[in-house]
C-alpha cells in the first residue's frame, strides 16, 4: 500500500466517522483536506486574491454535499469533483465580469440616444456595431442593456432557457468589443 492509498483510507475512515456524527473527525478531515484543494485551486487558476474565497466556497460544497458521499467509494474522486465544480463556477462569474466590464453599457445608451448630426456620432458607430449582430443577439443586447431586463425577463419573453440568454448576450458583447476595437484602429 502506497501513500495515496493510506490517505484515502484515512479520509474514508474520517467521512464515514463524520456522517456518524463525529465532530473532532469531521474537523480534522476538513483539515487535512485543505491544503490538497488549496493545490487543486492553484493548479487551475494561478495564485489570485479570490484563492482563499474558492477553497472556502469548496469546504462549505463538501460540508453541504457530505450526506452525499458514498464511503466505498473513493473520497478524493468526491472532493475533486465538488472543487472542479467550485472553481469553474468562479472562473464563469470571472469572465463574465470581466467581459462585462469592457463595454461601458451607459456610454451605449448615450450614444444610441445622441440626436442625428451631420457627422457621424458615437451613436452611429454603435448602432452599426449593433446591426452586425444576428437578429437574436442584437435583440438580447437591446433588451438588457438598453432597455433594462433581466436575463430572466428575456428569457421568457423570448422563449429562451435563461443560460442559452446569458451565453447568447455574452457571445454578443464579445463581438461588440473585438469590432469596436477594429473600428476604432481604422
Amino acid at each position: 500500500m502506497d501513500y495515496n492509498d493510506d490517505r484515502e483510507n484515512k479520509f474514508v475512515r474520517l467521512m464515514h466517522r463524520a456522517q456518524s456524527g463525529d465532530h473532532a473527525s469531521y474537523t480534522e478531515l476538513l483539515r487535512s483536506i485543505t491544503p490538497l484543494i488549496r493545490g487543486f485551486i492553484y493548479n487551475r487558476i494561478g495564485n489570485g486574491a479570490d484563492n482563499d474565497d474558492i477553497l472556502q466556497e469548496v469546504l462549505l460544497g463538501v460540508h453541504r454535499a457530505s450526506h452525499t458521499y458514498n464511503t466505498d467509494r473513493p473520497f478524493t474522486n468526491w472532493m475533486f469533483a465538488i472543487a472542479d465544480h467550485k472553481v469553474k463556477d468562479y472562473l464563469r462569474a470571472y469572465y463574465r465580469k470581466k467581459a462585462l466590464k469592457e463595454v461601458d453599457f451607459e456610454k451605449i445608451k448615450d450614444f444610441i440616444a445622441a440626436p442625428v448630426t451631420s457627422e457621424a456620432s458615437p451613436g452611429e458607430g454603435l448602432s452599426e456595431l449593433l446591426d452586425k449582430l444576428p437578429k437574436k443577439q442584437r435583440k438580447i443586447v437591446h433588451m438588457m442593456k438598453i432597455e433594462g431586463y433581466s436575463a430572466q425577463k428575456v428569457a421568457k419573453t423570448m422563449d429562451m432557457s435563461l443560460s442559452n440568454v446569458k451565453v447568447t448576450a455574452h457571445r454578443a458583447y464579445k463581438v461588440l468589443i473585438a469590432n469596436g476595437r477594429k473600428k476604432e484602429e481604422m
